[in-house]
C-alpha cells in the first residue's frame, strides 16, 4: 500500500487517499459515524476527483493564511504609522492654526497666488496668464509671501 504524499487538509475533510501499487487500485479511507475506518475502492477518475478537492483545499487554506499574514502586517504597519498620541495631535494642531494665521497676515494677492502655486499645483507662467500679469511678478510675490510666513512661523 502506499499512501499519497502527506497532505495539510481542512479540519472537515473526513477522507484519506490511498494507492495500492502491487494491485494498481485505488482506495478512500474514511471513518463513519461510529468512527470505524472503512476502506472502500473507487475508480481513476473518483480518485482524481478527490484528489482536485484536497489540492483546492490546499489551495484556500494557503491563500487564507496569505491573507491572514498580510492582514497582520497591515494592522501592526497601521498601528505604527498611523497612531498619533495625544501630545502630538495638539503639536500638529497648533502648527496649522499657527500656519493659518501666518498666511491670513499675507496681502490678499499673496494669498491667492500661494493658493494657486500649492493647492492648485499651477506654475508661476498658468498663474500670470490667469491675473494677467508679468511671470516674475507672480514668482516674487509667492517668495515674498513664503519669507513672510517664516518669519511669522520663528
Amino acid at each position: 500500500m502506499k499512501a499519497l504524499p502527506k497532505r495539510r487538509r481542512k479540519k472537515d475533510n473526513p477522507y484519506t487517499l490511498l494507492y495500492e501499487a502491487e494491485s494498481n487500485k485505488y482506495f478512500i479511507l474514511f471513518k463513519d459515524s461510529r468512527n470505524i475506518l472503512n476502506k472502500i475502492e473507487v475508480n481513476l477518475d473518483v480518485f482524481n476527483t478527490f484528489d482536485r478537492f484536497e489540492l483546492d483545499d490546499i489551495s484556500e487554506l494557503h491563500k487564507i493564511d496569505k491573507h491572514i499574514d498580510m492582514r497582520e502586517l497591515d494592522e501592526n504597519k497601521n498601528y505604527k504609522n498611523d497612531y498619533e498620541g495625544i501630545d502630538d495631535y495638539i503639536i500638529r494642531k497648533s502648527r496649522y492654526e499657527e500656519l493659518y494665521n501666518a498666511i491670513n497676515k499675507l496681502t490678499e494677492t499673496q494669498k491667492r497666488r500661494i493658493k494657486y502655486y500649492y493647492f492648485e499645483d499651477l506654475n508661476f507662467s498658468e498663474i500670470a496668464r490667469i491675473e494677467e500679469c508679468d511671470e516674475s511678478s507672480v514668482r516674487e510675490s509667492i517668495y515674498s509671501g513664503i519669507k513672510k510666513i517664516k518669519n511669522y512661523l520663528k
